[in-house]
């Protein structure tokens, strides 16, 4: 939701906004952004999952890269077949990241970006839905590792995760965020997300 509210004025700074009163006239709240559109697709792969998660949520990926290259990616076995893939509004192009994109379009052992945009967390969410918070935080750094190799960029999903996988298991947002902090050994995340806090 807050994704389709943002996505129109994404790109612009407050100035820009105010003065061409963008945020005064209704807009189309149906649109949603590349985030969503991953979003979507790592819950398909969770769901569809059937053995190693991971493969799953690869072969997601590998499928919502496909929507927006108009190709299949050469070389990848899809371990399922995808509703999503199949549903013509997840192939609007919708500003995607250049790292998802250029990770995505070649094998994972080639990928050599040392990335720490927001493009891993930004797309993590249903992990933490449906996992335990230990496991959401490892699978949600590996999920984000498959297009950002640095740990500023794979580790924050790992967090990001857990604070979900916290909150639906009883937990106060407070008390998410510190029980997830501490799960990861990154002293300079650390530091990072306190500060953030």
């Amino acid at each position: 939701m807050g994704d389709s509210l943002g996505y129109p004025v994404e790109f612009y700074n407050v100035s820009f906004i105010k003065n061409h009163k963008l945020l005064k006239e209704p807009y189309n709240i149906s649109l949603f952004s590349d985030d969503t559109q991953m979003t979507l697709f790592t819950a398909e792969g969770i769901v569809e999952s059937n053995g190693n998660v991971l493969d799953y949520i690869y072969s997601a990926y590998k499928y919502w890269w496909a929507t927006q290259m108009r190709s299949m990616p050469a070389g990848h076995k899809f371990v399922y077949e995808s509703k999503l893939y199949k549903d013509s509004r997840l192939h609007d192009l919708r500003a995607p990241g250049n790292t998802c994109l250029s990770a995505l379009a070649v094998p994972f052992e080639k990928v050599g970006n040392n990335s720490c945009g927001c493009g891993g967390v930004m797309r993590v969410a249903p992990i933490g839905l449906v996992y335990d918070p230990e496991r959401a935080y490892e699978i949600g750094c590996e999920a984000a590792r498959f297009s950002h190799l640095n740990p500023l960029g794979y580790e924050p999903a790992g967090v990001f995760s857990a604070i979900i996988s916290y909150i639906v298991n009883g937990e106060d947002l407070k008390t998410s965020i510190k029980k997830a902090i501490k799960l990861t050994g990154n002293t300079e995340l650390k530091i990072i997300l306190k500060k953030a806090v």
